[in-house]
């Protein structure tokens, strides 16, 4: 790492610190609705914050197509960041009111958004190596988590002026893209040979199945949440938020683990972090009180952030260079995608398993068999080699 400056090592960080772009809304929500949509159905209105995780797909997929191929790493970070500040901070500096006017910024902004995720994870490991991509790898995700309660922050304070001014903290990532500019290495293009036209390995298709999975399982413990807690009797709206934050200090202590912990097991991370993801869907169907519901979120989010890098890594170095973009910026639509298809799962589980009746634990309890199910498959196949 001693070989690459403070600035490299920034503008990496910052790419992960801003993934975090829907939360900026989130808080804001409620404002919304009352004090701009309230003719508008609440489920329509939630697009504002879910669409930008749709159109963030073609965007993963068009950063891993051309970024150090069509254009430099370093052009392709600051388009990224530019359509991302551009789109995401124009509702607030126009007071954009119009519904369908916003929906289509956001639209926009999730596509720069979606741009960024895997040049984040791809440029880390292409300018780190050894251990040291291990360490940047769990710091990126630290900073991802980190980014999420700072935004989410951020947002509220800037909609408790006025609804539309929550967009305004996107202008944290005018940060991002300064330090892109200056200390990301200008590396040359890569042109396909005819190595590098051969098929992706089987094997990281499997590993792309593990993280849709996962994601589409784990999601519905983080959203149910405040309807877990409204049924339990352990407490309002605003403790709710209290304890779907630990949620995310997991994620924090999750990435300042990986790099040592990936370094000792490698891809035996994978099995070991889905077990976990069992054990902590597991605590928060039995949790009896507010307390044993937010260390088992702890718990979620810790697993299976040592799950999510230790994926992007494998995959990331299981193919050549020029490839290496373009098989992150597939598993980070996977996951954009997982995420989206989780509304879908918990329907599912509804229907097959419990008569069409709806319950905020029915798929959590679905989720434990799953997360075991990868657990043992992923461990098997390493097993095997």
């Amino acid at each position: 790492m001693e070989k690459h400056p403070a600035l490299t090592l920034a503008s990496c960080l910052m790419m992960f610190f801003v993934f975090a772009g829907n939360s900026v809304v989130t808080p804001a929500l409620s404002a919304m609705r009352t004090g701009l949509w309230s003719d508008i159905p609440a489920s329509t209105v939630s697009l504002v914050s879910t669409l930008p995780s749709l159109t963030a797909i073609p965007g993963c997929l068009f950063a891993g197509a051309v970024a150090g191929r069509c254009i430099s790493w370093k052009g392709a970070v600051a388009l990224a960041f530019a359509i991302y500040i551009g789109f995401g901070t124009l509702p607030a500096v126009v007071g954009m009111t119009d519904f369908h006017g916003v929906l289509a910024m956001r639209a926009a902004f999730g596509f720069g958004m979606g741009m960024l995720i895997p040049m984040g994870n791809a440029l880390v490991i292409r300018i780190y190596k050894g251990k040291a991509q291990d360490k940047v790898l769990g710091w990126a995700q630290a900073c991802q988590s980190a980014g999420g309660i700072a935004m989410q922050i951020a947002g509220g304070l800037l909609a408790s002026i006025e609804p539309q001014y929550a967009y305004g903290a996107y202008f944290i990532a005018v940060i991002g893209l300064a330090v892109a500019l200056v200390g990301l290495p200008d590396f040359p293009l890569e042109r396909r040979t005819r190595k590098e036209k051969e098929k992706i390995p089987r094997s990281c298709y499997g590993f792309l199945l593990l993280l849709f999975l996962g994601i589409m399982s784990m999601t519905p413990a983080i959203i149910n949440c405040s309807v877990l807690m409204s049924e339990r009797g352990f407490g309002d709206a605003a403790l709710a938020g209290i304890v779907s934050s630990f949620y995310t200090v997991g994620g924090v202590a999750a990435g300042f683990a990986f790099g040592p912990a990936f370094g000792k097991v490698g891809k035996w991370l994978i099995p070991f972090g889905y077990t976990g993801c069992a054990l902590a869907c597991l605590l928060v169907v039995l949790s009896g009180d507010v307390f044993m519901l937010a260390f088992a979120l702890f718990l979620a989010s810790f697993f299976f952030v040592q799950v999510r890098p230790s994926i992007y890594k494998i995959v990331g170095t299981s193919v050549s260079p020029a490839q290496s973009a373009a098989v992150i910026g597939a598993a980070a639509a996977i996951y954009n995608f997982g995420n989206f298809m989780a509304t879908y799962y918990m329907k599912a589980v509804d229907a097959l398993f419990f008569g069409g009746a709806e319950g905020p634990d029915h798929a959590i309890i679905v989720s434990i068999g799953v997360f075991i199910a990868m657990a043992a498959v992923s461990g098997w196949r390493l097993k095997r080699g």
